[in-house]
């Protein structure tokens, strides 16, 4: 859909307005707050709000447009494809939108996989801003707010006092990125085979099983996220320095070593012209074609779905050596697209 005023595509939540509907009137309050949160964000990776109005009895929401979506459809449409380099990057950026939101003394409360997009680059956004909380004054109370699989200990047992100190309520979504992490790296949260109240009563008993085949940077990370004490919990600004996230390899006691790249290409046997087959690719952008580069990909064979509709500048794919044909996508999506070329690799475009 796009948006009237501006042109713009854009996604939209609506809501039915039912006259003495307790269901209704909470939707709503939700989609209220989540208008009141977001009209003062602006950042990269946070989802933009651009307006809402009530057209006869529907409340709407306009919000940028992201597109294929959520980490949770990611996940389901890439299970066992999404490695260790994707789940830092997604974190990187998870990380950089929390520590703008709680700059602005807000928490989100309910951080998780369906709650976090994803677009074509690879560029992950904070969404559904309807449980956030401004914290306005020196106290705050927690109240319990969020998904159970994903919520910190304090919310379960809600220890902390009217009088009790309003920092420490940024920790119980640094606690919610470390279920995130593991959800991303294994597919489910932390106990996901158990019910919501079932989980909860593990949680208040222990910290969620890290998995054994995350680096050591990974495990330490998600330490650092699941320590019980919320006062101990690193704030998101000192995990965008953390090891885990800044890609430098480290021994954790204080030795490091060059950053790699956002995106980086591992071999798995050397390099060499001949034989582009044996080469894989750990972080790519979230193109449906680029998800194995083993694969064979014919000629005009191939429909490509995870674009988004639009004038897009695409016309070839080109993989180093591998292109695909769009020639069908322009009657696809019924418009011209330029004699364009891409390359994800080095980041270029250049004239067919």
């Amino acid at each position: 859909m796009f948006y009237r005023e501006t042109g713009a595509l854009c996604a939209i939540k609506e809501v039915d307005i039912i006259p003495d509907d307790p269901k209704s009137a909470e939707c709503v309050k939700q989609l209220e707050q989540e208008i009141k949160v977001l009209r003062h964000l602006k950042h990269p990776n946070i989802v933009q709000y651009l307006g809402s109005e009530t057209v006869d009895d529907h409340f709407n929401i306009y919000l940028e447009y992201v597109y294929p979506g959520s980490i949770s459809k990611y996940l389901q449409e890439h299970c066992g494809d999404i490695t260790e380099s994707i789940v830092r990057n997604f974190t990187r950026h998870i990380l950089s939108g929390l520590a703008f939101l709680h700059g602005t003394k807000t928490i989100h409360r309910d951080i998780k996989g369906a709650n976090l997009l994803v677009d074509a680059s690879g560029t992950v956004k904070l969404a559904d801003f309807g449980m956030a909380k401004h914290l306005a004054g020196i106290s705050y109370q927690l109240s319990l707010k969020g998904t159970p699989h994903w919520m910190a200990p304090e919310v379960i047992q809600a220890v902390m006092q009217k009088d009790g100190c309003p920092d420490l309520a940024f920790a119980v979504d640094i606690w919610s990125l470390g279920c995130t992490v593991i959800e991303m790296f294994t597919g489910k949260p932390p106990w996901g085979e158990l019910q919501g109240p079932q989980a909860m009563f593990k949680v208040l008993n222990k910290s969620p099983p890290i998995p054994e085949a995350l680096s050591a940077e990974g495990k330490d990370f998600l330490l650092s996220c699941f320590r019980r004490n919320p006062a101990d919990r690193p704030t998101a600004l000192a995990l965008l320095e953390h090891p885990f996230v800044t890609g430098h390899s480290s021994d954790l006691n204080g030795k490091t070593s060059s950053p790699a790249p956002s995106f980086t290409i591992p071999m798995d046997k050397p390099q060499t012209p001949k034989k582009p087959a044996a080469r894989r690719f750990d972080a790519l952008p979230i193109l449906q074609v680029t998800r194995t580069m083993n694969e064979r990909l014919s000629m005009n064979k191939q429909v490509i779905s995870n674009l988004p509709v639009g004038n897009h500048p695409l016309s070839i794919l080109r993989t180093h050596g591998r292109e695909v044909s769009y020639m069908g996508l322009c009657s696809l999506l019924k418009t011209s697209v330029r004699s364009v070329r891409f390359c994800f690799f080095c980041k270029t475009h250049y004239q067919k």
